[in-house]
């Protein structure tokens, strides 16, 4: 099957791209508003931490990707160098799937360190940053944003997934949908007085909404 890449495709890219970009920034004035100042501060600490997990995906992305074209394209063979294709033929299901079980364990592997330092060396330094504020709050809220770092980067690979078949525009719209779901989210927990758990807990429904809806689609 031929992977086509349409305007919609680019259109939602570009959309995908400014909504990822600026969730935070459009969740700015709430946090300000709402959370303390010792609150505010411990989330970007929170986002940069965050930030700097993604890059445990080291390009993974982009290869699985790669190689989800090639199978969905009629390869029939994946090699160090050079591939293996029959012209006009269907996908290689069988070589597809080989391909997305050994992306879920490498996914896997990465979250899984990811999780263990943010949980680790993380939360001692989350300790250490909070040191004055008598109260639980920050280690919780931590806690769950710890986990929805693992499964943000985890189920990163359904993104790889629908891309590499020529899916770019539902990819995109995952992404703009799930961010959507988190801002509302996150404002409604912030009027409802959860402060920065609540902050937190959104970004969790975050990953969860991506990867439901990248499963489902894909």
């Amino acid at each position: 099957m031929k992977v086509r890449i349409s305007k919609k495709d680019v259109i939602w890219s570009y959309i995908g791209t400014l909504m990822s970009m600026g969730a935070n920034l459009l969740l700015l004035p709430f946090l300000m508003y709402f959370l303390s100042d010792e609150m505010l501060g411990l989330w970007y600490v929170f986002a940069s931490i965050g930030a700097i997990a993604t890059l445990f995906d080291m390009g993974f992305s982009v290869t699985f990707a790669r190689n989800i074209t090639y199978c969905w394209s009629g390869a029939r063979k994946l090699k160090k160098e050079n591939v293996e294709f029959i012209a006009n033929s269907e996908p290689d299901f069988h070589l597809m799937k080989n391909v997305l079980v050994t992306c879920k364990i490498i996914y896997g592997i990465l979250g899984g360190i990811a999780l263990v330092l943010l949980l680790s060396a993380g939360t001692m330094y989350i300790k250490y940053v909070s040191r004055n504020v008598n109260s639980t709050v920050p280690i919780i809220s931590w806690l769950i944003y710890a986990v929805a770092a693992f499964l943000n980067l985890y189920y990163g690979y359904f993104a790889s997934f629908l891309r590499g078949v020529g899916a770019v525009e539902r990819a995109n719209k995952n992404t703009v949908y799930a961010r959507m779901a988190q801002i509302i989210l996150t404002v409604v927990l912030l009027f409802c007085g959860t402060g920065l758990i609540g902050a937190c807990a959104a970004y969790l429904v975050y990953g969860t909404v991506f990867r439901l809806l990248g499963k489902y689609h894909f």
